[in-house]
């Protein structure tokens, strides 16, 4: 459970309104390759990133993409 700046509980699944005003973005950033995740890692640290970090690998083979 989580609670909006008001104090008031909300799940996560229900926004908050100060989310659903547009107040609130997320960056999202996205590097490719298990390789890079290092990189990644660093930039959550050193304040290169500072909303979601993703590392996106490849599938296994025979599985969908």
């Amino acid at each position: 459970m989580l609670a909006d700046s008001g104090g008031e509980p909300r799940s996560p699944s229900r926004p908050a309104a100060s989310e659903t005003a547009g107040k609130i973005t997320n960056q999202i950033n996205v590097v490719e390759g298990l390789e890079h995740a290092p990189h990644a890692l660093r930039g959550l640290f050193t304040g290169e990133n500072l909303g979601t970090q993703l590392v996106e690998i490849e599938s296994w083979p025979g599985e969908p993409a």
